[in-house]
């Protein structure tokens, strides 16, 4: 499977409290996720308590830093991550992820040796995190869990691809409709700033395509409205 939709996978969950779900709810969020992947039988996602550890990061904090071993996979139940690189102190987005995603500087964790890239909080973020000691004991018990890594690690590889094609082939709008696409909620859970960055387009162009298509949008829906007008009774 590639190119995973996490939308799809999405469990229709309500927490009592949406940005701040608690460690039990976060729980039963992960096994209704996994619960998707036909691979995984009940027992390999009974006891999930015993290598999972509940986190509350608040906005901007870093969960992954340069120069330092990322420790960890995130999954995240609520929030915000930005994925960025960082050269003569000047950064580039390279990625978004919002709730019912992994996160994990993936290089750095598999090898375990210090990391390139940066990860940031845009929000508060809660969710799980399993260390590295555990994961290899997880994936060593449980197989299903080895397959996922190498599932989400594809998939992380092939949105790589398709980002570095979009630059070659999509104009900026080709890029922003991508965009909107694969992150609909993208102006709740990142500023323009890093939208723009992401994009590789200027903060006026993109406030520009943004307001083209809410006027497009708006258009089309007045059209769709009188489309259809209700007839009197004969």
């Amino acid at each position: 499977m590639a190119n995973l939709d996490y939308r799809d996978y999405t469990p229709n969950m309500k927490f009592a409290h949406p940005h701040k779900p608690t460690y039990v709810e976060c729980i039963d969020y992960l096994k209704q996720f996994l619960s998707n992947f036909n691979f995984f039988t009940t027992d390999e996602l009974s006891g999930l308590e015993n290598y999972w550890t509940y986190f509350s990061y608040p906005k901007n904090s870093m969960v992954v830093s340069p120069g330092k071993v990322c420790s960890h996979i995130l999954f995240l139940c609520s929030g915000a991550i930005k994925h960025c690189t960082k050269k003569n102190e000047e950064l580039s987005v390279v990625e978004f992820m919002t709730e019912c995603n992994f996160v994990a500087g993936l290089k750095s964790f598999i090898q375990q040796t210090p990391a390139q890239h940066l990860y940031t909080c845009t929000k508060q973020t809660v969710g799980l995190q399993i260390t590295y000691e555990n994961w290899m004991l997880l994936k060593t018990a449980r197989p299903a869990f080895e397959k996922l890594f190498n599932l989400l690690t594809e998939d992380a590889i092939l949105n790589i691809v398709d980002r570095l094609t979009s630059f070659q082939k999509l104009d900026s709008k080709g890029r922003y409709l991508l965009m909107l696409k694969q992150h609909p909620d993208i102006f709740i859970n990142f500023s323009m700033q890093d939208i723009s960055n992401y994009l590789g387009i200027k903060a006026e162009t993109l406030s520009r395509l943004k307001k083209e298509m809410t006027y497009r949008e708006l258009h089309s829906a007045n059209r769709e409205r009188h489309a259809v007008r209700p007839t009197s009774g004969s």
